[in-house]
């Protein structure tokens, strides 16, 4: 009779021995869940009595905040911009989780930068090559500046530019990027020339160290006229406008009388929009990035494009 009864009771048993089971499972989860905020504080106390004070993040809203680019050194950037210096930019992409939900969208934004900036070089990431390799190699070229580039899970694009003169890392969102294909009436800029880059609206403090950022990926170019094209950065509020123009020569055709306006204007392409969403310190020690702001920024209202120059 017992070894009867012990045989009913036993399937019984096993299913409570799954119901406690469970119950502990979601206890030990909701435990977890409570100390993980604990945990977070206890290390961001750590990192601010331990290591710098670039460690806590500053929350920052807008291109305009004076104090967004305090502590930063631009003497090796003046060089780049005084043509002391000749800029090198690579150019890769992130190694994340969501290439594999956009995997071509993240190299295609890398290639249309390449064509942007001067000097620069676009190679391609294997998905195991780390950070630290790709900053390896960008020293062994002689880099000034590092691009990466990536898509979101949500679809946004993103950039963040990589200043190994002073380890500023300015972070943008790309938005209404035109490739240089889609452009209509699309010409190449002249071979061996680097463009002029104008930089319109970055008059405040805060404004003239991303202006600066982005001066740096192009080089030095005399304050002479010729047939060299224009890189146009444009500010308005916390977007900035991208065109690239130039002056080339209209056609002429047999019979005809040369035409009064002898140059055309033409755009080069790509087309886009950035808007800044964070800065950051590249830490070159541990080959880490540690925020110095991340603001919450509004979409707000976009403003009028950039019109052809």
């Amino acid at each position: 009779m017992e070894k009867e009864k012990a045989a009913m009771e036993e399937p019984q048993r096993k299913i409570w021995r799954k119901i406690w089971r469970r119950i502990r499972t979601k206890r030990e989860k909701e435990k977890t869940a409570m100390e993980e905020p604990e945990r977070k504080n206890r290390r961001r106390i750590r990192r601010k009595m331990e290591g710098p004070e670039w460690n806590i993040p500053r929350e920052k809203a807008s291109l305009d905040d004076d104090e967004l680019w305090a502590g930063f050194k631009w003497e090796e950037t003046d060089k780049i911009l005084s043509g002391e210096i000749q800029p090198r930019t690579l150019i890769t992409t992130y190694m994340s989780p969501c290439s594999s939900t956009y995997p071509e969208r993240g190299p295609f934004i890398a290639r249309e930068m390449a064509s942007v900036f001067p000097n620069s070089k676009y190679v391609i990431r294997g998905p195991n090559v780390m950070l630290d390799a790709i900053i390896a190699l960008a020293r062994k070229n002689g880099c000034t500046s590092l691009i990466l580039a990536r898509t979101d899970p949500t679809g946004e694009d993103t950039i963040s530019i990589v200043n190994f003169l002073n380890n500023a890392t300015a972070t943008f969102r790309v938005i209404d990027l035109i490739p240089r294909e889609d452009i209509p009436n699309r010409s190449d800029p002249i071979t061996g020339l680097y463009p002029r880059i104008q930089m319109r609206g970055f008059e405040s403090p805060a404004s003239v160290g991303t202006a600066k950022m982005i001066q740096a990926l192009f080089p030095y170019v005399p304050p002479v006229r010729g047939r060299r094209s224009i890189a146009w950065f444009e500010k308005q509020n916390n977007y900035i406008f991208f065109r690239h123009s130039g002056y080339f020569q209209k056609e002429t055709f047999e019979g005809q009388p040369p035409p009064s306006v002898r140059s055309l204007i033409k755009e080069c392409g790509p087309r886009f929009a950035l808007q800044f969403t964070g800065l950051q310190i590249f830490d070159d020690h541990n080959v880490d990035f540690h925020s110095i702001c991340m603001p919450d920024i509004t979409w707000t209202r976009r403003c009028k494009p950039l019109p052809l120059r």
